[in-house]
């Protein structure tokens, strides 16, 4: 690994766990890979569960189980391409965008922290 890409590595690790504590203290059920789905299901509702499979650099099987978690708990939708029915495409509920903009902001909350003098 190349040594300048360890602390950029290392902030990120850090502003995810503070982000994620930050969700846990606002009561949110859910969890780390539930967020990073849902951050890409609400930036572009209707996104097929293939691409999603690819945005998150893990297999389908893990793509499913996180969608049916978020499913059961109310956060999205699936709904079949009516062009090809192959094909799945996930959609957000209004509570997933409350989640995305709560993480977001936990996000930046840590990175104003990081830059403040």
């Amino acid at each position: 690994m190349d040594l300048h890409k360890r602390p950029i590595t290392r902030l990120g690790r850090m502003a995810t766990h503070f982000s994620m504590k930050q969700m846990d203290q606002s009561g949110t059920d859910l969890t780390h890979p539930e967020i990073q789905a849902l951050r890409h299901i609400a930036r572009q509702g209707g996104i097929s569960q293939a691409t999603l499979t690819q945005r998150l650099g893990v297999d389908k099987a893990a793509v499913t189980r996180v969608l049916k978690s978020l499913e059961d708990k109310g956060y999205v939708y699936r709904e079949t391409d009516p062009e090809d029915k192959r094909v799945k495409r996930v959609y957000p509920c209004d509570k997933a965008t409350v989640v995305k903009d709560e993480a977001l902001s936990a996000e930046y909350q840590f990175y104003r922290w990081l830059l403040s003098e």
